[in-house]
């Protein structure tokens, strides 16, 4: 017996030593732990946990836990979830990490990752588990996704930079091909008034001739000198072009949907959500990532499917009223958000981003809809857990960005078929004198009506380049003025010599663009050998890839280094040679974030392995404990759940 007892002792100092060091363990990790009972009670409440809500453990023991850390609008959710797990053990919080809201007592709300693990001991059920501030993850998720999406910006601004270099060359050819259609009118103008002199002094000796022979002259003075009532009219160049409209079948064309649509795919995956282009017809342009929720679900139920079309009129009419962003609760429960795209002032479709929530769904609500409706509910359910939640202030930012580029690439297409336009209607004006003005030669005065008409054209031509090249030159100017704002560094690269770059390319380098341009981009790195290696492999990877990436440390003027995501796109893709944009982004702070999550997740893993020990130990000392009271003839004590 005094061997028991004494091994009773051992036993009982073991275990309090073990509590101590478990103690002195959930002291020393930095993420809250916490247990409570079956009620919600709190019993367990470590320093970590004081430091995060803001009550120490005297005040916190033997309170509801979910008064202390669950905001107010979430308490009577939580709350029916602890009275099941009281009775079941069972809880929708355990078996894997959840992301929640938490409040501390400050009242001040903070994004928390809660771990929990169920136990029992005779009846009664408890649970134990982490709380960890996850503010600064997401945060750094925000910037990953706002990297994600400049990278994204960035690829469109270089296709952008790359039209627009294209354009303006596009633009000089035209200028160089009015110029020699100039330079022919001239030609033809002079030849007429040549002719035209030609024929009144033949006229006159003809007359002089005549007047010698019987006194009568054969030409009157008015056909001498060539007045006459008949002109000929020319069309006017520029007439109709700007007041051309816009078909509503145009938008599509002005796109160009195929190139478009892939544009929109790639954004859509990089943010997460689903977009459409839709114009005033109701005609869908391109769309992406549509939920599986509306497509397999919402849209071909027939109850479901009336209350997206009313919701889709009702996003549709708010933008008609003139509103530029509106955000809307479909009917089905999912949100989506709509802005106008405007293009020379008229409103020629829609940009839709949507089939999302803006917080966490109440699957409640949707189990019900799924059987009102005679969904499949489990199926449902799944569709509705792949819906993203989006927070409602990056809505604007991402509509922004679609609305942009569509306007862009239909303002430069319109702008392209007016040249085009123009051109064409030179080319009819000249074939239309030629044709006017060889039929009349034989007559001396038409010569006076055909130099006016050119006068009068070479005018209405000149004015309507002057129109052109002021248009051109706003439009290179708001260029220049998007290229500047940019928050990367742009470089028109060509024989690796800096021909043009923005002022943030000045900036990521610590010098002033003057410095750079006209220099060799071995300025950018760190030796010979980096330059020569990383040049060639760039090409290299130019002739089988659209574009090129990499990241890479870059020395600045004053000899420290930051990491830099570098991209490169060829000018044209056949020709390398005609040049290269380069997109130059710092990336140091992300990074640095990554080392840090990196050096957080090995510790997690310490932590972890800890914490199993800790368990198994436990385990150990309840089975020797049971078996000591078998032997006294006693009953167990712990139940232990494998």
């Amino acid at each position: 017996m005094l061997n028991i007892l004494q091994d009773l002792e051992a036993a009982r100092m073991d275990a309090e030593s073990t509590g101590h060091k478990v103690k002195a363990m959930s002291e020393a990790v930095n993420d809250a732990l916490v247990m409570i009972d079956g009620q919600g009670k709190v019993l367990f409440w470590n320093r970590a946990a004081e430091m995060l809500f803001g009550y120490t453990a005297t005040e916190a023991m033997g309170k509801d836990f979910h008064e202390l850390a669950v905001p107010p609008e979430e308490i009577e959710k939580a709350r029916a979830g602890v009275r099941k797990f009281g009775q079941t053990g069972q809880g929708i919080l355990f078996g894997s990490a959840i992301e929640t809201t938490a409040i501390n007592r400050m009242g001040e709300t903070f994004s928390v990752e809660v771990n929990l693990s169920p136990f029992q001991l005779g009846n009664d059920w408890f649970a134990v588990g982490t709380v960890r501030d996850i503010t600064e993850r997401k945060r750094a998720d925000a910037l990953k996704v706002g990297k994600e999406v400049a990278e994204e910006a960035a690829a469109r601004a270089e296709e952008a930079a790359v039209q627009a270099e294209q354009a303006r060359q596009e633009a000089e050819r035209a200028q160089e091909e009015l110029k020699v259609k100039l330079q022919e009118i001239e030609r033809f103008n002079r030849l007429s008034l040549g002719r035209e002199s030609r024929i009144i002094e033949l006229k006159k000796q003809v007359n002089e001739i005549a007047l010698k022979a019987d006194g009568k002259p054969i030409y009157r003075e008015q056909d001498i000198t060539g007045d006459s009532d008949d002109i000929i009219q020319t069309q006017s160049l520029a007439n109709g072009l700007d007041q051309a409209e816009i078909p509503p079948q145009a938008i599509a064309e002005m796109l160009n949907v195929d190139k478009f649509q892939r544009l929109l795919e790639d954004f859509c995956d990089s943010v997460g959500i689903a977009s459409a282009i839709i114009d005033l017809q109701g005609t869908v342009i391109a769309s992406a990532r549509w939920q599986r929720a509306c497509t397999d679900f919402h849209r071909v139920n027939e109850k479901t499917c009336v209350r997206c079309i009313e919701s889709d009129t009702e996003l549709a009419l708010n933008l008609n009223e003139g509103k530029n962003f509106s955000v809307y609760r479909c009917k089905n429960g999912l949100t989506d958000a709509a802005s106008p795209i405007i293009v020379e002032g008229k409103h020629v479709a829609n940009t839709f981003v949507g089939q999302f929530f803006t917080s966490l769904p109440d699957m409640d609500y949707f189990r019900r809809q799924a059987e009102e409706c005679g969904l499949d509910v489990e199926q449902y359910l799944a569709a509705i857990r792949d819906v993203p939640v989006v927070a409602e202030n990056k809505l604007e930012p991402v509509l922004g960005f679609l609305v942009g580029v569509a306007q862009t690439v239909a303002a430069m297409s319109m702008e392209r078929n007016r040249a085009k336009q123009a051109e064409s209607s030179i080319a009819q004006q000249i074939e239309m004198i030629k044709r006017e003005r060889t039929s009349a030669m034989s007559l001396a005065e038409d010569a006076d009506n055909a130099r006016t008409e050119l006068e009068r054209y070479k005018d209405n031509l000149e004015l309507l380049i002057q129109e052109r090249t002021d248009a051109l030159k706003l439009a290179g100017q708001e260029q220049v003025a998007i290229f500047e704002s940019l928050t990367l560094g742009i470089a028109f690269v060509k024989d690796r010599i800096i021909l043009r770059g923005n002022a943030k390319l000045g900036e990521l380098f610590g010098r002033s663009l003057d410095e750079m341009i006209g220099q060799t981009t071995r300025i950018w790195y760190s030796s010979d050998e980096e330059y020569s290696g990383i040049g060639a492999s760039t090409y290299e990877d130019l002739k089988t890839k659209p574009i090129h990436q990499r990241e890479q440390l870059l020395p600045r003027k004053d000899g420290s280094l930051f990491w830099c995501l570098f991209r490169v796109r060829a000018l044209d893709a056949q020709d390398i040679a005609q040049g290269i944009v380069c997109t130059l982004e710092d990336i140091t702070e992300r990074k640095e974030a990554e080392k840090e999550l990196k050096e957080r997740m090995e510790e997690l893993e310490r932590f972890s392995r800890l914490t199993i020990n800790r368990e198994e130990k436990m385990i150990q000392l309840k089975e020797e404990i049971n078996s000591l009271l078998e032997k006294t003839g006693r009953e167990k004590k712990y139940k232990i759940v494998e």
